[in-house]
Formats: C-alpha cells, structure tokens, sequence
C-alpha cells in the first residue's frame, strides 16, 4: 500500500514538474509571438502616420492585448470563466502599477501629459465600475446564490463603448502633430506578422492555461489564484517589453497609453466580446468581488500618483510596486 501511495505521489509529481515546464516554455513562446504581432502594429502605425497616443491606446493596446483576449476564451472552453476574468484582473494590476514602475526604473523619471490621465485614465477607471456595477446588480444564480449573472447585452454595450472611445482617440488625434515615418513597409508583409503573431499566440495560450489549470489544481490552489498571478504575468509580458521601448525613445505617454489601453481593451472587448457571443454567463461575485475593488482602487491611486505634479519618479514608481505586492500577499493569505 505505501508502494502504490509513493508511485501515486511521484507521478503527481512528475506531472506537475512537466506542468511547470510547459509554463515556462509557453510564457516565452508567446512573448516570441507577440513581439512579431507588435512589428505588425507598429508597420500600421508607421506606414499611415498614426500619433503615439493614438498608437499606445489602440494599435498596441490591441496587440499586446490578444494574449488576454486568447486567455479568456481558452478558461472559458475549460469550464472557469473565473480563470479568465483573474487573468484580465491581474493583468490589470500588473499594466497599471508595475509595467510604469518597471519603465521608471529602467529610464528615468516620465513627464505625463495631462489629457494621458483626464482621458484615458479616466475612461479606464469608469469601465471598471461599469464593470463592478454590471455584475454587482445582475440576477443571482437560482443554484448557487454566489454567482451573479452577466447579461450579453453587456457584452454588447461593452464592445460599443470601446468603438467609441476609438473614435474619440482618431478625433482628437486630428490636432495632434503626426511623426513623419512613413515607411515603405507593404501591406503583405504586415498581414504576416498578424496571422503568424496571432497564430503562435492562440497555441502557446491554449497550452499555457491547460498546464496553469492543471498544477494550480493538483496543489489545491482556487483556479482564480492561476488567472491572477501565472497567466496575468505571462499575459502581461508583451505590454512590458512594448511601454520600455516606448520609455527608452522618450515616448512616455505612449509607454502609459499602452497600459491603460490595453487594461481597457481587456475589459471591454477581451471580456465583452465573450460574454456577448455566449449571450451571458454566471460569475461568482462574491469569491471576486474583493479583487475588483481592489483593481479599481488601486487604479485611482496609480492615476493620484501620476497627477502629483504630472511626473511619475521613483518614489511613485516605488509605492505603486508596493500596491502590486500587498494585492499579491493578500491573494495568497486568501484575506481577498
């Protein structure tokens, strides 16, 4: 009997060392992928002369933002909708508290306009209320009074409201000074790294959030503790890489639009788009309901830090990474 209970255990062992390995393997596979993604955003960018702002909130926002969008839908086919909405709460952590500590620290201290925060941080913070709120007054689940209902039309309402708030970036970008780059990148060569990007992507997710599921469930940890920390991370690296090249040529509103285009890409069309084609979905609100308001709250703090005198230095840099660190101690001590 204590054979067959040390040959059970080895093999749960193995299994999960192998788990591990493919975490670690997909993690780099699909930042591979989604660095040839973003040279097909960036061709866009240059060969039609779009502003940075424009570029950061948008172009990059949506590129870097494909590995969530895969995140979701891949916990959605594996039966926990909570995996993915922790992918895209953690992700949201990490993009608005530690990618612009990361670009402080690997630079130097960043200017930020002020229409970075009036716009786009604010638009962001309001979608994740609206988001709050959608879930917070939906109808609770007849079989489990813990989950609260996602209506699709909110779904619906969430992917309008990103098409707007496009439209208001191309608006505004009209009294914008434009960088004159045009390059004579074709039009094939950017529809390449799209399909190749993409395609890397969606399999290196595939494997990545079986191989989370599966070692977060063979240490008896809550599948939403995977979505927040393994694939948030792993989701998160390209927003990283994109915001300090950004940082590093001086394009520091461009290195935070990215950020808080992507957190708001995330939650209107990464989560949205789902919720609408499945025409609704239950979500358990009181497991997670603590993690959203500590996601909006730290994000009115990230956008306070910012405004003190429209420069993010190092001491802010320093508080925000702190922010990140009490989140992540507070998961794992299931205080939230």
């Amino acid at each position: 009997m204590a054979w067959g209970f040390d040959s059970l255990s080895r093999h749960r062992n193995l299994f999960m060392l192998l788990d591990i390995v493919i975490i670690i393997i997909t993690t780099y596979t699909t930042w591979y992928a989604s660095e040839i993604l973003s040279r097909g955003t960036e061709g866009i960018g240059e060969k039609y002369n779009i502003s940075s702002s424009v570029k950061g909130a948008t172009l990059d926002a949506i590129g870097s933002s494909f590995p969530e969008f895969c995140t979701v839908i891949f916990c959605l086919i594996a039966g926990s909708f909570e995996a993915g909405i922790g992918a895209i709460t953690g992700s949201a952590l990490f993009n608005i508290l530690v990618i612009p500590s990361i670009c402080v620290i690997v630079t130097k201290n960043m200017p930020i306009n002020k229409e970075v925060v009036y716009r786009d941080g604010l638009i962001y913070i309001l979608t994740v209320l609206l988001l709050i709120l959608a879930i917070m007054n939906g109808p609770m689940n007849p079989e489990n009074n813990h989950e609260r209902l996602i209506f699709g039309w909110v779904g619906l309402i969430a992917i309008i409201l990103y098409i707007g708030y496009i439209v208001l970036l191309i608006k505004q970008s009209k009294n914008e000074t434009k960088p004159n780059n045009e390059q004579n990148i074709s039009l094939l060569k950017i529809i390449i790294f799209f399909v190749v990007g993409m395609t890397g992507i969606a399999i290196s997710i595939h494997f990545l959030v079986d191989a989370s599921l599966a070692l977060f469930d063979s240490l008896g940890l809550s599948r939403v503790i995977a979505g927040i920390t393994i694939l948030a991370a792993a989701t998160s690296l390209p927003d990283t890489f994109l915001s300090i090249i950004s940082a590093k040529k001086g394009e520091f509103d461009a290195a935070l639009t990215n950020t808080i285009g992507s957190n708001t890409f995330n939650i209107l069309i990464c989560l949205g788009l789902p919720v609408f084609y499945v025409n609704g979905i239950y979500f358990n609100w009181d497991e997670n309901a603590n993690i959203l308001f500590y996601v909006w709250g730290s994000s009115i703090a990230s956008m306070l830090i910012i405004r003190y005198k429209w420069v993010l230095t190092k001491f802010g840099a320093s508080t925000m990474l702190a922010l990140y660190l009490i989140f992540i101690i507070l998961i794992f001590t299931k205080v939230i």
